[in-house]
């Protein structure tokens, strides 16, 4: 035998002769039909006595916009905002919801023994199908609608359309006008008492007391510089001889200028004395002296005096500051309390409004009827599909059998 001979009936012993295997079908074919029998027969039985009927019920829950949105308050924002429309499906199914339907129904104890299967769709982005299956028609009506309506008031609530949003915004409410009533009050009750209006005095007063010191400091410096100028002049002449006129002119007004300070300087010049015949310049030469050294002692008193007065506006400075910053406080205080009134206030009068429409941000779209055919077992659906499976298992012992015994033979 050829090499090419050889590969060609390695060939044909590798393809399946469909006739062959036609043959062999049509051979057993009372095995395959006995037992796609038997499977459908089994299924059927299971299906029609053996497995309990289970029932379908379906809600709605419909999720809808406002028609009126209310805005008193730019600040606030109390129009729902629902979330993503795809969490809702999850939202509903949450432990908490199932939990609430359990209380709210009653029925806490036949969901933990039973278990019935509550499943929640979307439909399309504003609807939610609410299904629920369970073995007692009745039960499974009353469950889904339930389920709708503790999703409904949840959702509102939650989104702030709900009737306990009011209760507890009218509860907000009326605390902060207590803290504004409170504010109020402790602000007019320490006003009487601030220090403000007499520090502010006070400090006014210091300060020009200041103001006037060192003007007069001032002036004396120049008055003294005068003096010396005066006196070196003098220093000059003959201390015997008579003052001149117009020397003696200029002390009287240098005793003059000194005169008009905050107390008066210590010394003073008598102007017939120094106008008269005998007054000399030594006598001129020792005034001056005299009149310069009381001015300086009487800048060193107001430098002193500076001293005390500055510390005296620095600690009421202090004190009006701090003063000033209680009043702030309480002004402060006062104002916060009146704004969070306010904005309270409007957000309650805008959830009202809000409220006061037909549609809320959700609502029940359609209730549950109570089933009146089981949807499981399906008996029909469940025998079809049992007989086609012992169909396939028929076939395939078949198949197997014959295939083992040839082969059993061929060895």
């Amino acid at each position: 035998m050829t090499e090419q001979n050889a590969q060609n009936l390695d060939y044909y012993e590798d393809v399946i002769d469909i006739r062959k295997l036609v043959k062999t079908v049509l051979n057993y074919k009372w095995i395959i039909i006995g037992v796609t029998m038997i499977a459908a027969l089994a299924s059927f039985l299971i299906s029609a006595y053996v497995l309990s009927p289970k029932y379908e019920a379906n809600a709605y829950v419909t999720i809808t916009e406002l028609i009126i949105s209310a805005e008193l308050e730019s600040s606030i924002q109390v129009s729902p905002a629902l979330p993503e429309t795809g969490a809702l499906a999850e939202l509903a199914e949450a432990d908490s919801i199932i939990d609430q339907v359990a209380v709210f129904l009653n029925l806490a104890d036949y969901l933990e023994e039973n278990k019935p299967d509550m499943e929640a769709f979307l439909q399309g982005k504003s609807q939610l199908h609410l299904q629920v299956t369970a073995t007692n028609p009745e039960i499974a009506a009353q469950i889904a609608n339930g389920w709708a309506q503790v999703l409904v008031l949840h959702l509102n609530d939650l989104y702030g359309t709900g009737s306990s949003t009011v209760v507890v915004l009218e509860s907000e409410v009326q605390k902060a006008r207590d803290n504004w009533n409170f504010a109020q009050e402790g602000l007019e009750a320490y006003l009487p008492q601030s220090q403000v209006e007499i520090l502010e005095v006070q400090l006014a007063e210091g300060k020009n007391s200041l103001t006037r010191y060192l003007n007069q400091i001032e002036l004396n410096r120049i008055l003294i510089s005068d003096g010396e100028v005066l006196k070196s002049q003098f220093a000059v002449m003959d201390k015997d001889l008579k003052l001149s006129t117009g020397s003696a002119l200029s002390v009287i007004a240098l005793q003059q200028r000194a005169a008009g300070g905050i107390s008066g300087t210590q010394f003073q010049f008598q102007a017939d004395e120094i106008l008269g015949q005998g007054y000399l310049v030594e006598d001129g030469k020792s005034d001056l002296e005299r009149l310069i050294g009381a001015l300086k002692t009487q800048n060193e008193e107001f430098t002193a005096e500076l001293t005390i007065i500055e510390e005296s506006i620095g600690e009421l400075s202090a004190a009006l500051e701090s003063e000033r910053h209680k009043v702030e406080l309480l002004t402060q205080e006062r104002d916060l309390a009146r704004s969070a009134y306010t904005a309270l206030a409007n957000q309650l009068e805008e959830t009202r409004i809000t409220q006061s429409q037909e549609e809320h941000s959700a609502k029940i779209g359609a209730e549950a009827m109570i089933p009146r055919e089981s949807s499981d077992p399906n008996v029909i659906l469940n025998t079809g599909l049992a007989a086609i499976l012992g169909g396939m298992l028929g076939v395939s012992i078949v198949i197997i059998y014959t295939w083992w015994i040839e082969d059993e033979e061929g060895v």
